[in-house]
């Protein structure tokens, strides 16, 4: 009996040969190597960049975003979903903190379709938004309207042009005048011309459409206007042939009176993407991406910010790079692009200018933030805390004094929009999530925990089988030994 309880112990305890270890082994390395690939961030951020994955993907393309009564946030936005694209609203509900309830204002369907980027503005006591369509085979502008306590939207077709496309609305309100500006561009003339009409909100009537450009041989884009507290409006906008656009500026009074153009660049390089700001001494401030080569995206250090100011009519100050921020640290080799400018004037008169980055010095990219106090440009700060392609940054200033900035990018696979807030105590927000993006995909978070359960369970598929195999034959083993004792 002591005999077969000797003999059952070294049973129980038997190991499989080397071979079966290794063969055990070989069986996970492989679907390692299977499985890794499908499930790194590299292949998802691959896929989201390549053209034929975006498609795929939720995201958004274009925002914009306004402050109403309470200063409370509204933000429009047009996202591209299962290849229809469809213009979406969402809005603050207290704190800056953002409804997740997202109101579909149009989309796309067989015969209607969206193009570039919807503007907002608040009118006071409703919103209003603007968007670029084509309707069968005519081209024109919408807007909707709606009370900013809520309701249904309503909608007005302003321009309708029979086969000639029509790009880029801005849409402005000025209280001060009760006046709601338009802008666009459109090719009615032959090349890309920038238009403008206005009316006073309590009229349901438009002036008639007056064209700001003047060369018809040459097309407008990237235009951008303000409005200042004698209600005209200065418009600036970029001009020329191909790849050689200079920056244009003209203002028109509020009685309709316009002011000839002003030529505030050469067109010596290709400068586009103009924004401007007035200061409290109602100076003009317009910023502009230069690039100084002609195929700019193949070499870093060759896409700067300039700025330059409106010091009397007619006559505007030297170019001035103020992006990207290069500090004293970087070598030599470290180039850095800056572009796609956006800047506020904050309650203390202070200026700040957020632009994309994207820096060979330490691999960064995203969006960045500087400001300037009195004529000297501070060191830049990191807006966007995720090391990622960013675009489009947007600054607003609230009637507290908070600076409110605003971007693109795609941290979480699909495009979305973030917030970040500089309060009047000069402290920063962490990052908001504005739009639903990662509600439907995750977050950077989820996705590793589904990657890591996933790959737990089919790892665990074969060493399960190998287990009840290897129990089996043990069992077999003892079973007859057992036999073979008796």
């Amino acid at each position: 009996m002591k005999k077969k309880i000797i003999n059952y112990k070294f049973v129980v305890c038997y190991l499989p040969e080397k071979s079966k270890y290794k063969s055990f082994i070989n069986s996970i390395l492989i679907l390692i190597l299977i499985i890794f690939p499908l499930l790194s961030p590299f292949n998802f951020t691959e896929k989201i960049n390549s053209a034929s994955g975006a498609k795929e993907q939720w995201h958004v393309y274009d925002f914009d975003v306004a402050i109403g009564t309470s200063n409370k946030l509204y933000t429009v936005y047009r996202e591209n979903y299962q290849d229809i694209d469809r213009i979406c609203f969402v809005e603050t509900i207290s704190g800056f903190e953002w409804n997740k309830t997202i109101q579909i204002i149009k989309q796309e369907n067989d015969t209607y379709k969206l193009f570039g980027k919807p503007t907002i503005t608040f009118e006071n006591n409703r919103l209003l938004i603007v968007i670029a369509f084509q309707k069968n085979n005519y081209w024109g502008l919408e807007i909707f309207s709606r009370s900013y306590q809520g309701g249904a939207w309503g909608h007005q077709i302003i321009i309708n042009n029979v086969n000639n496309t029509v790009l880029n609305p801005i849409i402005r309100y000025y209280p001060n005048t009760m006046s709601i500006w338009l802008t666009w561009r459109d090719s009615h003339e032959g090349s890309y011309n920038q238009y403008f009409i206005k009316t006073n909100s309590s009229s349901i009537d438009w002036s008639n459409i007056t064209k700001l450009s003047e060369d018809n041989t040459l097309d407008c884009s990237d235009c951008d206007f303000i409005i200042d507290e004698n209600g005209t409006a200065h418009f600036v906008w970029s001009e020329g042939p191909t790849d050689f656009g200079k920056i244009l500026y003209r203002s028109v009074y509020n009685n309709g009176t316009i002011t000839s153009i002003e030529y505030i660049t050469d067109g010596s390089t290709n400068c586009e993407d103009p924004a401007l700001v007035i200061d409290s001494s109602n100076l003009i401030n317009v910023f502009w991406t230069n690039r100084t080569v002609i195929d700019p995206e193949e070499f870093l250090g060759t896409i700067f910010i300039h700025s330059s100011i409106r010091i009397t009519n007619n006559t505007w100050s030297k170019p001035l790079e103020v992006a990207p921020y290069i500090p004293t640290e970087r070598p030599a080799s470290g180039e850095s692009d800056g572009l796609k400018p956006g800047v506020a004037f904050d309650t203390h008169n202070q200026l700040w200018l957020a632009y994309e980055i994207i820096e060979e010095y330490a691999y960064h990219v995203g969006v960045d933030i500087r400001y300037r106090i009195g004529n000297s440009w501070q060191p830049c700060i990191y807006l966007s805390l995720y090391s990622n392609r960013a675009y489009d940054p947007l600054l607003l200033v609230d009637n507290y004094g908070n600076l409110h900035c605003f971007w693109i990018d795609s941290r979480h696979i699909t495009m979305e929009v973030y917030h970040r807030i500089k309060y009047e105590n000069n402290v920063w927000s962490e990052e908001i999530l504005v739009t639903g993006g990662s509600t439907f995909f995750g977050t950077d978070a989820f996705i590793i925990i589904i990657v890591v359960i996933g790959g737990a369970v089919l790892l665990s598929i074969p060493v399960m089988i190998l287990r009840r195999l290897r129990q089996r034959r043990e069992k077999r083993k003892v079973l007859d030994t057992i036999r073979g004792l008796r």
